[in-house]
């Protein structure tokens, strides 16, 4: 058997779940989530009025969230789940008994399409989260424009759950769920009758509004207590970069408390999900904001450097584990060295042997599995860099790896180098640019939040 039939197996599996065990996991996890999260549910009936087939977008706020939406549809499923959960045999079993089928991220697979027609064609449910990932900040990733173009191509009605509370319950970053409320709301997205009459462009639009959701927003106007201990514990896997020094890597959790290991500056985190004022200032005053200023401000660094052509190093991370595998294996261990960003590569170093050259334009499928590993592909063989410290940041080498090369090289494209302001250097806490510094909060806005 060739290495390509090897890999395109996964994708060949049967469709058909045991209805007997979904029963049993359903009845489960129902019992479960109601009690561990205080599940509630808006527009239920709805599900009620759509009959199979039709697709499941929801959005992705947290580990639970298939399974909380699961519980309360009387139909199987299929939801595309990522290849890197099918590597091993247990969950493949698992995952195989409920009717889900494995896809690469962010890569193209003809065989995941051909699945879903399979599904369709059989009146299923085929659920997918249109952002492709889990929100490291309570606010909707970008989605993918080809949910858009299957939505058009399947020309089945679309349901989109948007589940609320899911991300502080358990934020993606959170090794503990916190006990506050978490609610499903189901609409109807598209009629069959709808997508007739719609371009492809116009169904991504209205998918972008539909799936449009930021969790502080609605904490805002709720202001439900999330309670649970150590709630700040790992937050430093979203938040690595910091808004006084603008250290990348210094910033460390204990218990409620977040703070810089270079500066001082710190922060706590309270029942509501919210920032407080632990030093003179604050600068954000929940995680969405603080994330967005980050990368903004890694960009415009990981940018200068590429129209300075700079040959410095931008940030590195050590001891690293390296694996390496494909598709369809748990990759393996092989060599622990350290991990060296560039602005057109990422080195991998060792004592003993020459570096490893990863080119940044070579990179493809890039994410984040199990909140702290980062995997991608160069060719056909998949590599995992998995630190020691298991509060190292992956998030900051997956949005690295995602501006770099989405910035063109000045002089392959023959344009000017940028005249703004004064030139970012490789440590960014000893940067001048006044653009890219925080601004603190005022303290009226401080003490009316």
């Amino acid at each position: 058997m060739t290495d390509e039939r090897k890999r395109s197996l996964p994708n060949k599996q049967k469709l058909k779940a045991n209805q007997l065990f979904r029963i049993l996991v359903q009845f489960t996890l129902r019992v479960y989530l109601h009690f561990a999260y205080n599940v509630k549910l808006e527009n239920l009936e709805l599900l009620r009025r759509v009959e199979p087939p039709y697709m499941l977008l929801p959005n992705h706020m947290s580990f639970w969230d298939p399974f909380i939406i699961n519980c309360y549809i009387p139909h199987t499923v299929h939801y595309v789940v990522s290849d890197a959960h099918f590597r091993y045999p247990a969950k493949r079993i698992f995952l195989g008994l409920v009717g889900a089928f494995p896809k690469t991220k962010f890569v193209s697979d003809v065989e995941t399409v051909k699945s879903i027609l399979r599904v369709k064609a059989k009146k299923g449910i085929i659920g997918i989260f249109p952002e492709g990932r889990r929100s490291w900040d309570g606010h909707t990733q970008p989605l993918l424009y080809s949910t858009a173009k299957l939505i058009k191509l399947l020309k089945i009605p679309v349901v989109v759950p948007i589940l609320k509370g899911a991300f502080l319950s358990l934020p993606r970053w959170a090794h503990g769920r916190r006990k506050g409320r978490v609610t499903a709301s189901f609409s109807l997205g598209f009629t069959s009758e709808d997508l007739a009459g719609l371009k492809v462009n116009e169904i991504f639009e209205k998918l972008v509004q539909l799936l449009d959701y930021d969790e502080y927003d609605e904490q805002r106007r709720q202001m439900i207590p999330f309670r649970g201990k150590r709630r700040a514990e790992y937050m430093e896997l979203t938040l690595y970069l910091c808004p006084q020094c603008r250290s990348i890597g210094a910033l460390c959790s204990h218990k409620n408390d977040f703070v810089c290991s270079q500066c001082g500056y710190a922060v706590y985190y309270n029942e509501y999900g919210f920032l407080e004022q632990k030093s003179k200032v604050l600068f954000f005053r929940d995680i969405h904001e603080w994330n967005c200023w980050q990368i903004e401000h890694l960009g415009k660094l990981l940018r200068q450097h590429v129209t300075d052509r700079s040959k410095l190093s931008i940030f590195e991370d050590h001891p690293v584990w390296l694996y390496t595998g494909n598709k369809t294996e748990p990759p393996r261990r092989f060599r622990l060295g350290k991990m060296v960003l560039y602005r057109d590569r990422i080195e991998f170093c060792t004592l003993k042997q020459d570096p490893l050259i990863f080119k940044i334009e070579d990179i493809r499928g890039i994410n984040v599995q199990d909140n702290e590993k980062l995997e991608f592909y160069v060719g056909e063989t998949l590599y995992r860099f998995s630190a020691l410290s298991r509060r190292t940041s992956a998030l900051k080498w997956l949005k690295a790896v995602d501006i770099l090369q989405k910035t063109e090289d000045p002089q392959l494209t023959a344009s000017p180098p940028s005249a703004e302001g004064p030139p970012l250097v490789a440590d960014p806490h000893t940067a001048s640019d006044p653009a890219g510094v925080a601004e603190p909060l005022k303290t009226d806005q401080q003490k009316a939040r």
